[in-house]
């Protein structure tokens, strides 16, 4: 029976999926076709960790909040986003356009090119108030849609931009009470459906706030995000930015410099996975969000990578990947230039942060046992992950019910 509906299940992952986004492979189980989701197309980070704390990178079509206080890391985030976008266009040669609303008027352009290696198809607008920011997107989406083209938007931020009352009367709630709030619940449940029919994705970088409380006895939270809760309902995903410490580097003279921050994300809202996954996010000043780093820190975090000093090795590699079976190295780079050198290590390395993300949860372990099986196929030429017999009965249940 298990074998007649994973045959099913790949039928379906052909038919449908492979023609929406080129980048799926179920046979060596890509990144893209892993989480069987209904989004026809993911931007992937290429860094497991966060691609599968996502639910497969940056889904097409959905709305995405980044929340957090100030230099945690918000913007370089939105433009790492950004960067996996424009890698998959130009990976599958399609045409695009990016549209970057800054109501804080600091829009880098000499760092996004930096980071980006391409801003000939980005236009920044500045939007006077939150009005002309929504008006812009409803006239971006229409020509990209007219055009063909895919579409990509961030507005950073939206909490820094006033209503058309506030800017005419220079008074915070000229519109009555909760206006900017009320306004943006209206404009996204317009904008909701445009972006899905359009295939246009919109990152909305959001400031937290401290919270007033009602009474001395009020137990609620101490921040909240700014313009109230509508972002909160319409965003697919919600990612909570937090400062853990800085990223730090020796100087030739022996001196410490700090060249970035290390922040952690939190998935507080994310209906394409499972939500409140956690994964640190190495954020360079210069060149933005660091992979190779955030990778790294997530195999010794999970013990999957042992540390001895200024030694790191990964052990029991399979010897058609690595003729030694393990990989010792110092340099933070020289995993990078491992899985460049050696065929199927990234793939490997994807595989055991898979069986890391399913460890504790069923749902989980189920939801992906067909991409661990190819991996293991691959790896050993043998199933090694195994079901129960309570697991079996429920996956039987659940793929004949969504079939």
């Amino acid at each position: 029976m298990i074998e007649e509906i994973k045959e099913k299940t790949k039928q379906k992952v052909k038919n449908k999926e492979i023609k929406e986004c080129p980048d799926l492979d179920t046979e060596t189980g890509n990144m893209d076709e892993i989480l069987n989701s209904d989004v026809k197309c993911w931007y992937p980070f290429n860094c497991s960790p966060l691609d599968y704390a996502l639910g497969g990178g940056i889904a097409q079509g959905k709305i995405y909040e980044l929340i957090g206080w100030q230099s945690v890391g918000k913007s370089t985030l939105a433009l790492a986003s950004l960067k996996t976008f424009i890698d998959y266009c130009a990976k599958n040669n399609l045409p695009y356009e990016v549209l970057w609303l800054e109501s804080e008027s600091v829009f880098d352009r000499v760092r996004a090119q930096w980071i980006l290696k391409d801003t000939s198809k980005i236009i920044v607008k500045e939007p006077m108030t939150v009005e002309a920011g929504f008006k812009l997107m409803f006239d971006f989406t229409n020509e990209w849609l007219s055009k063909g083209k895919l579409g990509f938007i961030i507005w950073d931020t939206i909490e820094a931009a006033p209503t058309e009352k506030e800017l005419e009367t220079q008074e915070k709630n000229a519109g009555g009470m909760n206006e900017k709030v009320r306004l943006i619940k209206q404009k996204l449940r317009m904008l909701t459906n445009r972006l899905g029919n359009t295939k246009t994705t919109a990152i909305f970088v959001n400031q937290l706030i401290k919270r007033i409380k009602a009474s001395p006895f009020d137990q609620g939270p101490d921040e909240e995000s700014g313009c109230g809760n509508g972002l909160k309902f319409f965003a697919s995903t919600r990612g909570k930015i937090r400062r853990r410490k800085d990223m730090v580097e020796i100087l030739p003279n022996r001196e410490e410099k700090t060249v970035g921050v290390i922040s952690e994300l939190k998935t507080v809202k994310n209906k394409l996975a499972f939500p409140n996954q956690r994964v640190d996010l190495y954020l360079h000043g210069e060149n933005g969000l660091d992979l190779n780093q955030t990778l790294l820190n997530f195999l010794k975090a999970n013990k999957i990578l042992q540390q001895a000093g200024s030694w790191r090795q990964i052990n029991n590699i399979p010897t058609s990947i690595v003729p030694d079976g393990s990989l010792k190295f110092q340099s933070d780079t020289a995993l990078k230039d491992f899985m460049a050198m050696y065929d199927g290590l990234k793939d490997y390395i994807d595989y055991l942060v898979l069986l890391t993300f399913t460890e504790f949860s069923v749902l989980l372990k189920i939801k992906h046992i067909h991409s661990i099986w190819a991996y293991e196929k691959r790896f050993f030429s043998e199933e090694r992950t195994k079901l129960t017999t309570e697991e079996k009965e429920a996956a039987e249940k659940l793929y004949e019910q969504t079939k």
